[in-house]
C-alpha cells in the first residue's frame, strides 16, 4: 500500500509539474529549484580517498557511538559510490546523496559532487543531517574527537526521481 501511495504522490507531482510548465512556461531549472529544501549536514572529516573517509567512519562509530549506513552505496573503483540499484534495468538510477528524507544521526559516506554548494571531488563523512539547529548539541560531542567539524547546508532536490 505504501509504494501505491508513493508512486501515486510521485505521478501527481510529475504531473502537476508538466500542467505548470506549459501553462506559465516554467522551465525544468524553476522545477527543480521549487522542489529542493535546505538541509544541514555535520560533517567531521573530507578526502579524495574513499578508504580515508571509511577508515574515518568506522572510528567514528566507536568515539562517537552512532551507527554507521551507507544507505546501501559502496565504492567502486572505476564508478565512485554506486548501489545494487543502479543497475538494475528498471531503474539504473545514479548516486543519491543523503538529505533525500533521511535526516537524523548516523554516520554516512556522500560524494560532494551531489551536492551544488559542495567542492567537488571529495568523500566527505557525514555524522547527522537535518535542521541546523538539531545539529548544534552533536557538532559540540563531534569536536571533541574532530576539531574541524563543522556544518554546512546545500539544497537538496526532493521532487520526481523516476
Amino acid at each position: 500500500m505504501k509504494d501505491i501511495l508513493v508512486g501515486l504522490i510521485c505521478i501527481l507531482t510529475c504531473f502537476t509539474y508538466h500542467t505548470n510548465a506549459q501553462d506559465s512556461n516554467s522551465s525544468v531549472e524553476d522545477y527543480i529549484k521549487e522542489s529542493s529544501v535546505k538541509e544541514s549536514f555535520l560533517i567531521i572529516y573530507a578526502s579524495k580517498e574513499y578508504h580515508n573517509a571509511l577508515q574515518v567512519a568506522k572510528e567514528a562509530n566507536t568515539k562517537l557511538d552512532l551507527k554507521i549506513d551507507l544507505r546501501g552505496y559502496y565504492f567502486d573503483e572505476k564508478e565512485g559510490l554506486v548501489t545494487d540499484e543502479m543497475y538494475d534495468e528498471e531503474t539504473n538510477w545514479p548516486y543519491i546523496g543523503r538529505g533525500r528524507f533521511d535526516s537524523g544521526a548516523y554516520i554516512s559516506i556522500e560524494y560532494t559532487d551531489f551536492y551544488n554548494e559542495f567542492k567537488d571531488g571529495f568523500y566527505v563523512v557525514m555524522i547527522a543531517s537535518g535542521d541546523r539547529k538539531n545539529l548544534i548539541d552533536p557538532l559540540k560531542k563531534a569536536k571533541q574527537f574532530y576539531k574541524d567539524a563543522y556544518i554546512k547546508d546545500a539544497m537538496v532536490y526532493v521532487g520526481c526521481m523516476h
